[in-house]
């Protein structure tokens, strides 16, 4: 989580009507934790959701919101020049994207530089997923000469990277400085380059700035550029950073990207969003019975802005507010301008005896089983790798997957238990034999629309010789255990590209699992030593069975 210190004399500056012991003591109020209080500074934990929070300029808008000092939206439109760049062709299967715009008339001191560049650090760890999506430049324009061009190079080409005093090329500028060694891999062979229409060069995103154009604490006017593969994400970076820069009492001007096909793209933008939200729906999650206009008012205290229409709450959303997509948010966003302080325990205490449910005693009953039958449980995480499962599973599945994911191997929710199985029992090749393993959990599918979550059991089996005929009979005790009737199952030949052979598994005309030997070829792809055979069954749809029986 990242982390931000404040001094106190910037607080005193930016909330004059209140004492630095009344900001500390509301501090965590928005939404963040105190990590380090001092008579000096404080340090502060904030979410990566609220990038608006990298600095004090950020911060000290949310305090004032709650103190009440100033409420709703600041808006503003940012102003109109010649703030271009111009995109070559050879640039698009590098880096594709560029955004830039202006900021004039800054008076920054040391301490708006540190701050800048670390929000700038913070983006790109969070949004920017270490450079890998977005990277940032931050530029002192005042000798710039527009349009820029935003073009790919070779490795030869040569420039000044930020604190050095000679000219170097970019091969050169990956082993002799601290960026180069580190961001680097992110490019290969053809570089990105920003220069401007006189051949000075800006940047080498998402590596390093040029140092002609390094911010100082006489720095008036500064240019910004977002190069990234991921729109959406520069987009609010540049939001955020754009609101920041206003703040601090800029003025904000709009720059131009022009593309080779003729696209042409604006940042920052600064439009707003509206959210609608039931009145009832605010007061049911909150549990508090608010009235319209206080709902109003406590959406403005969280510095957004409100009007009630048609027993609803319109919500405007300011833009550099990724975080805020749904009417939950909203709803969040009504507690913390109500006060979390405010919030009185209301607890209606009434004497119960807890039992287990009976879905749980029947968990219980099948993991017994399974254990009784010699399989050892597994647990594997419902978010996986969605290369991992069509490797198993094909190419055809489609399961539903994360957006913007921060890794690879957790980027979808599994449409079976068993390729979680599968792996294990790859990775444990040194196990004794036979080697038995079970899991109960849950799987996600998509059907005509409609996200359908289910309960399933999976055990799998290793070993030389083993067959449908065994899988059959571990299923028949499972059955009989629950004190279901075995008459009324039926098996039905399927065809599977995972499978060398199987059954479809039915009960009273309603497919309920699966069971098949594993195709000899995933076998030999994962490195397992003996053949495989795998039952998949629904536990829902098993435990229906039994309690409309009873």
């Amino acid at each position: 989580m990242p982390v931000i210190q404040i001094f106190r004399n910037r607080f005193e500056k930016l909330i004059p009507n209140h004492s630095y012991n009344e900001i500390a003591e509301i501090l965590p109020y928005i939404g963040v934790d105190i990590e380090e209080l001092t008579p000096e500074y404080v340090r502060i934990e904030y979410s990566p959701n609220r990038p608006d929070f990298a600095t004090d300029y950020g911060v000290a808008k949310a305090l004032k919101g709650l103190f009440g000092d100033e409420i709703g939206i600041n808006y503003w439109i940012p102003e109109n020049d010649s703030i271009t760049v111009n995109v070559e062709e050879n640039v698009l299967k590098v880096r594709p994207f560029i955004s830039i715009f202006a900021a004039k008339g800054l008076k920054l001191d040391d301490e708006d530089i540190r701050q800048l560049i670390s929000m700038q650090e913070d983006l790109h760890e969070g949004l920017g997923r270490g450079r890998k999506k977005l990277a940032i430049g931050i530029h002192d324009m005042r000798s710039l000469k527009f349009p820029l061009f935003y073009k790919a190079v070779n490795g030869d080409y040569k420039f000044i990277p930020l604190n050095m005093d000679r000219e170097v090329t970019i091969k050169e500028m990956l082993v002799l400085t601290e960026q180069g060694q580190k961001y680097g891999k992110l490019v290969n062979d053809t570089y990105p380059v920003i220069i401007d229409s006189s051949g000075i060069t800006l940047s080498v995103p998402p590596i390093i700035n040029g140092n002609y154009t390094k911010i100082t604490n006489v720095t008036n006017d500064v240019l910004i550029d977002i190069t990234g593969n991921d729109i959406k994400s520069m987009r609010l970076a540049a939001s955020v950073i754009a609101e920041t820069l206003h703040d601090m009492g800029a003025r904000i001007i709009k720059g131009t990207a022009y593309y080779p096909d003729g696209r042409t793209s604006y940042s920052p933008d600064v439009s707003v969003h509206k959210i609608t939200v039931n009145m009832d729906l605010i007061r049911n999650m909150l549990g508090l019975d608010l009235k319209p206009e206080e709902v109003v008012l406590y959406l403005k205290k969280s510095r957004l802005d409100a009007n009630y229409e048609n027993e609803s709450i319109a919500a405007v959303v300011p833009h550099y507010r990724g975080d805020i997509m749904h009417a939950v948010d909203i709803a969040e966003e009504v507690l913390l301008g109500y006060g979390l302080f405010n919030v009185k325990p209301d607890l209606d205490i009434k004497l119960a005896s807890g039992k287990r449910s009976e879905r749980t005693k029947l968990d219980d009953l099948v993991k017994a089983t399974a254990i009784g039958l010699g399989f050892t449980e597994v647990l594997n995480p419902m978010l996986v790798s969605e290369n991992a499962l069509k490797q198993v599973l094909g190419e055809d599945i489609m399961p539903i997957t994360v957006e913007f994911s921060k890794s690879s191997e957790h980027n979808a929710l599994r449409t079976n238990i068993f390729p979680g199985c599968i792996f294990v029992i790859a990775l444990n090749q040194n196990e004794p034999m036979p080697r038995k393993i079970f899991e109960t959990g849950d799987v996600v599918n998509l059907k005509e629309n409609n996200i359908l979550q289910e309960k399933r059991l999976c055990i799998l089996e290793e070993k030389d010789g083993i067959s449908l005929t065994e899988m059959k009979s571990y299923f028949e005790a499972f059955i009989k255990i629950l004190g279901l009737d075995a008459g009324k199952i039926n098996f039905v030949k399927n065809k599977k590209p995972y499978a060398l052979r199987g059954f479809n598994i039915e009960l009273n005309g309603e497919l309920i699992g699966e069971t098949f030997e594993v195709n000899p070829a995933l076998i030999t792809d994962l490195k397992i030593k003996n053949p495989v055979a795998i039952l998949e069954i629904s536990l829902d749809k098993l435990y229906n069975t039994i309690i409309k029986g009873r």
